[in-house]
């Protein structure tokens, strides 16, 4: 086990995650993995000094994999790896038995960090995957994307008088007056959909995301508010 397997351990789940719920459309598929992502990989410290692409791989497949037997989620074979390419140094795999639920139980049992893909470091800046999308939120959109990915945890709806709520607490002096003069359910409600597309609209401006589809990453409930599904 590596001095970052912790940190490589997160990015790889996450990344895992983004893959199955990006990519892989069949519930019951294997997950397909470049093994060169590792050699690339920004976020965590992969030694590969020490070991090869592939040996990480396997070491944090196999971390999944005891945890899978020792939380009895599943039998011994469920979870492997199918190579391509040549033996020794494969060029891509299939991960069998690692589906979206166990991901993001993994993620919250054992990493003990959020499910989301998204996540907020110094300063407010926001990352995706680890990796920073170059947006930096105010204090107000911290507190909503915080929000967010709370309530994603249990598939709830950020309603629209929540988000006026945090608007209008990051007012400061102003708080009241903004309150009073948006004082109907119509005024709050704009308030609280502007607020979010002004948000989406600035991270649909970043390399990373500007192909995704705004409903991709937070999803209107129309007449009830807004879900986090990344």
């Amino acid at each position: 086990m590596t001095k970052d397997f912790e940190g490589q351990l997160k990015w790889f789940t996450k990344r895992l995650l983004q893959i199955r719920i990006l990519d892989v459309k069949g519930l019951g598929l294997p997950i397909p993995f470049t093994i060169s992502e590792i050699r690339r990989c920004r976020v965590a410290v992969f030694n590969l000094a020490e070991q090869s692409p592939k040996e990480h791989l396997e070491d944090l497949v196999e971390e999944i994999k005891r945890f899978y037997i020792k939380n009895k989620l599943g039998i011994i074979n469920d979870i492997k790896i199918e190579y391509y390419g040549n033996i020794n140094k494969p060029t891509s795999v299939k991960i069998f038995g690692i589906d979206s639920d166990l991901l993001k139980y993994f993620i919250v049992k054992r990493l003990k960090i959020n499910t989301s893909l998204f996540e907020t470091k110094a300063g407010n800046a926001l990352f995706y995957v680890g990796i920073d999308t170059g947006v930096v939120l105010s204090a107000a959109e911290q507190s909503i994307f915080a929000k967010l990915r709370e309530l994603k945890e249990c598939n709830e709806i950020l309603s629209y008088n929540d988000i006026f709520d945090i608007v209008a607490q990051h007012k400061g002096q102003m708080r009241e007056s903004f309150i009073n003069i948006n004082n109907t359910q119509g005024m709050r409600d704009s308030i609280a959909r502007s607020t979010i597309s002004y948000l989406l609209g600035r991270i649909m401006k970043s390399e990373l995301l500007e192909n995704m589809e705004q409903d991709k990453i937070i999803k209107n409930e129309r007449g009830e508010g807004y879900k986090l599904m990344l």
